[in-house]
């Protein structure tokens, strides 16, 4: 195991090029990805052009979980005091720090906000990407007061959550239930809520698979992988060497919701309160 081995600088200094390539292969392959990049704008500080010596500054990849992190994704630069080894969910959070919106008159890096208003930073970036106002995603969408049909009718909260969503188990259902509430959808139904966002979804995986699929097939034909797929490879955040476990990985999710969105289409046209849309004159957007 490569983050098992405590000597690897000595190796950098006693091991040949092939044999060092051979032991950490693993970084060996991030260290390459990192050069690509040079293509898309990146800059390669001298510390790391060669192999030994970013193998010395960095240490081995600690596992395949783990890529390069530029500490600030605004600085093109890589180099030992502005790069770290860190894993997939730590670089979701360091990009969610780029997206800044007006907070108490200033502009404040999203995480930052999350964290002053006690909402998690993944609420509020759901809500930045669906276009929402600086406003409406720190406080959320308000529905005017009146006469709502739903709290005329029952107290949602009495029926249980399998009833709202019956195509997912108990755990999904929760999590469908808390985001439809933090988007205040209520303009459309929870199945049709669902099927949209989960026609989303695939609609992603359907275009990550498509650019995977190119990479591969360059690959494959010995050709350097163009500009254009290195540019797409940067924004979706995707290491070469990751190409073939992504591929396998958004398969099987592509697999997974087609076949859970084949089984909410059979309660499509269910009855009951809260599968209902509320009337326009009644529940109104306020602006």
């Amino acid at each position: 195991m490569e983050n098992e081995a405590s000597d690897y600088a000595i190796d950098a200094e006693e091991l040949s090029a092939t044999a060092l390539k051979a032991k950490y292969l693993a970084t060996y392959n991030s260290w390459k990805n990192m050069k690509s990049r040079r293509k898309i704008g990146a800059i390669i500080n001298d510390e790391f052009m060669d192999f030994p010596d970013f193998l010395c500054a960095m240490g081995p990849r600690p596992s395949k979980e783990y890529t390069i992190d530029r500490i600030d994704p605004d600085d093109p630069e890589y180099s030992i005091d502005k790069c770290r080894w860190l894993d997939k969910k730590g670089q979701s959070s360091n990009r969610g720090a780029t997206i800044k919106m007006e907070y108490k008159g200033k502009l404040v890096p999203l995480v930052e906000v999350a964290k002053a208003i006690g909402e998690k930073p993944d609420t509020l970036r759901r809500r930045h990407n669906k276009g929402w106002s600086d406003s409406e995603i720190i406080h959320g969408r308000t529905r005017a007061r009146g006469n709502a049909p739903w709290s005329r009718a029952f107290r949602i909260e009495e029926f249980p959550i399998t009833a709202r969503w019956p195509w997912l188990s108990v755990k999904s259902a929760e999590q469908w239930e808390i985001w439809y509430s933090e988007d205040h959808n209520f303009s459309t139904s929870r199945h049709d809520y669902f099927q949209d966002e989960t026609n989303r979804n695939l609609e992603k995986v359907k275009v990550e698979l498509s650019l995977l699929f190119d990479i591969k097939l360059e690959k494959l034909h010995g050709q350097q992988i163009s500009r254009n797929l290195l540019e797409a490879m940067d924004r979706a955040d995707i290491a070469i060497d990751d190409v073939d476990e992504r591929s396998v990985f958004l398969t099987k999710l592509r697999a997974r919701l087609r076949a859970v969105l084949k089984k909410a289409n059979k309660y499509k046209d269910m009855n009951g309160p809260f599968h209902s849309i509320p009337k326009p004159e009644i529940e109104e957007w306020v602006d």
